[in-house]
């Protein structure tokens, strides 16, 4: 009753980190399969990313995010503009948004979705794509009938692990979250005053929650198996 509408504004926002580094992974891995070079420099960042401390990441989107204001201050003092709300100034550090701490996520969780994503990928058969290139098709037409279909359940799959995490980043995702109420932060800090009942309770909503993000993804296939 009292932390539902913040458990499903974070669902929501989990799902939109889950979808974006899905996307992005997809789209990494397909590059890794086609150029040796792009294959080895995703490996080293998946690693760099997978093993970065998470305040350390938090430190440095807080700096990146820093810079984006100084432009958009310096952008706007050019034009002589004073809006009541600087969009990105507003969307990412003073007014109440899941963009920065999602942003977080992306950044630290990306290497989940590809080290899903990448078997997938790979096994798709090279003549497969040979054929929508000798048809003259182009890459859109190779994503639509070749990877699409072959990758698809794994990037559902990736999608799903990427914002059950999601629901659970706090590391980075402190640094850098604006005045923006969140169930994971409100799980963190009935954690630090005692609270063994909430927190208790709190910690079952978010597995009941996690459980049925997977449920859903998966369709109920385990219920329809079962009967």
């Amino acid at each position: 009753r009292t932390d539902g509408g913040v458990l499903l504004g974070s669902l929501g926002a989990a799902v939109g980190v889950g979808l974006t580094a899905a996307g992005l992974a997809w789209v990494a891995c397909q590059g890794a399969v086609t150029s040796r070079w792009f294959g080895r420099f995703l490996f080293a960042l998946c690693v760099l990313l997978a093993v970065a401390p998470g305040p350390v990441v938090g430190l440095g989107l807080k700096q990146s995010i820093n810079r984006l204001m100084d432009a958009e201050d310096a952008v706007l003092a050019a034009v002589g503009a004073t809006p009541t709300f600087p969009p990105v100034r507003s969307a990412l550090y003073d007014q109440p948004s899941p963009l920065p701490a999602g942003w977080a996520a992306v950044i630290r969780l990306c290497p989940v979705a590809v080290a899903v994503l990448w078997p997938a990928v790979r096994a798709v058969p090279k003549e497969l794509r040979e054929a929508v290139a000798l048809d003259g098709l182009g890459a859109w037409a190779e994503w639509r009938l070749v990877l699409a279909p072959l990758t698809g359940p794994a990037a559902v799959r990736a999608a799903v692990a990427v914002a059950a995490l999601a629901l659970c980043e706090v590391s980075a995702a402190k640094v850098v979250n604006p005045p923006l109420r969140s169930y994971i932060f409100r799980l963190f800090d009935q954690m630090h005053y005692g609270a063994e009942g909430t927190v208790a309770a709190l910690a079952l909503v978010q597995v009941a929650a996690t459980a049925a993000l997977v449920w859903l993804a998966s369709g109920g296939r385990g219920s329809r198996r079962a009967a």
